[in-house]
């Protein structure tokens, strides 16, 4: 029975995290939609060149901001990594060694004595 209610509670989660990146436009929609705006705006009142420079900026911005979380990511498990083997101190002032480092989703963890913690947690190394 407590499988099943692990199951259902892990089948919530996906559907709550697939609803999340649903609720979430990437580039690729940014530029569907200003093509679409393109597509059909009057031809005797076309936009702006201002405001489709303006949009054009936006999605650069969007691009850089995207690319940038990524190699935050990237940097924040590099760190994560390197942790292993050393002595830490939590935020609850538990301390021990990192045994592993956990990527699950979105999420880092690093688990100390046998405990997952959120790699935020970490407040001390050495």
């Amino acid at each position: 029975m407590m499988i099943s209610s692990v199951s259902q509670s892990n089948t919530v989660e996906s559907q709550t995290e697939a609803t999340e990146k649903k609720n979430v436009l990437g580039k690729d929609d940014f530029l569907k939609l200003l093509i679409l705006q393109l597509r059909t705006q009057n031809p005797l009142n076309p936009m702006n060149d201002r405001d489709f420079g303006a949009q054009l900026a936006q999605f650069s911005t969007l691009e850089a901001t995207q690319n940038m979380e990524k190699t935050m990511e990237n940097l924040f498990l590099l760190q994560a990594g390197s942790l292993v083997g050393k002595t830490v101190e939590l935020r609850d002032g538990t301390s021990g060694t990192v045994d592993r480092v956990i990527l699950g989703g979105s999420t880092l963890a690093v688990e100390v004595n046998g405990a997952e913690y959120q790699f935020s947690e970490v407040v001390k190394v050495g």
